[in-house]
């Protein structure tokens, strides 16, 4: 088929399969997807963070998304610019 001949709705179903199949690190990985979901469910994410029980302003589990997404070089050379620049967590 060409792409010409694509529907909106063969896009999309299509589209939502290959998403399915995908991991929530593969997503985040995406160009785009951390900031457009961080943006997004910010307040989810805070309201859930300040409700556990351990939740540590200053708790250091590596660096942040924001400094990996900033291209700051990470353990074992990775950076911005690598497929899955975060640790997946």
């Amino acid at each position: 088929m060409k792409a010409e001949d694509v529907t909106d709705d063969q896009f999309d179903r299509t589209l939502a399969d290959i998403i399915e199949a995908m991991s929530a690190a593969e997503i985040l990985a995406t160009d785009g997807a951390y900031e457009v979901f961080s943006e997004a469910l910010n307040n989810e994410v805070l309201s859930r963070l300040e409700n556990e029980p351990e939740y540590e302003a200053d708790d250091d589990d590596g660096p942040s998304m924001a400094d990996q997404e900033a291209g700051e070089p990470q353990e074992g050379g990775h950076g911005a610019n690598d497929p899955m620049p975060w640790n997946g967590r």
